[in-house]
Parts: C-alpha cells; sequence; structure tokens
C-alpha cells in the first residue's frame, strides 16, 4: 500500500500537513484509527478525527496506536510515491494502513495555484 503525497521535503511536518488537506471530511468523518509513523528518533502520531487528518509528535508511541511503522524518511518517501513498503516495519494491524489511504484524496497536479 503506498500514499501518492509527494512533498518537495523531507521533514515529516510537510509530509503530514500536505496528507491532511487531502482528507475527504465524509469519507473520513467516521474512521476511527490512530497509525503512529516512527521515523528516527520521533514518532509522528496520525489520527483521522471529525473528517480531518490530524497529527501530533512525540518521542514515545501513541497509546492505543493500532499500527506503529518504523522507517527512514527515504522509506517514507518511497511509500508516499507510490513505491512501496519494502523495508518498513510494521507492528500491529497493517489493514489500517489502508484504511487512513482511503480517506485520502489525490491532489490535483494541475491545479493552477498561481496564475497571471
Amino acid at each position: 500500500m503506498s500514499c501518492r503525497y509527494v512533498s518537495w521535503t523531507t521533514d515529516p511536518r510537510c509530509i503530514t500537513r500536505n496528507a491532511s488537506v487531502c482528507a475527504a471530511g465524509p469519507r473520513a468523518w467516521a474512521i476511527d484509527l490512530t497509525i503512529d509513523w516512527h521515523i528516527g528518533a520521533g514518532h509522528w502520531h496520525l489520527r483521522p478525527a471529525n473528517g480531518l487528518l490530524t497529527w501530533t509528535t512525540g518521542p514515545k508511541p501513541a497509546a492505543g496506536a493500532g499500527l506503529t511503522m518504523t522507517m527512514t524518511k527515504a522509506q517514507l518517501l518511497r511509500m508516499l510515491a507510490d513505491q512501496g513498503i519494502d523495508g518498513i516495519t510494521m507492528d500491529g494491524d497493517a489493514s489500517l494502513l489502508t484504511r487512513l489511504m482511503s480517506v485520502l484524496d489525490k491532489p490535483d497536479a494541475t491545479f493552477p495555484i498561481v496564475t497571471p
């Protein structure tokens, strides 16, 4: 499973912000799950809530996380670029990743952010 949301940066804060704006409110409204991304020394706690993808950080896994994914930044970027999850350690229910991705819309790469 991969995410489709590639950022020009390798900073997990920017990557999670990019993904959070892609949450499809109506589909994300009722989903209840927590996924931890363990990257380097930090943990990124991802949780859809009230139609939004929310996230916090911390030095330890989130209590009650259904899935903890341990990976490098390079592995995160490969996952988000639809290049697979090879080498990523999954502890918990891996189907939660599929559920999370199902409530995210693919961004429109042709959207005219700046027009003359």
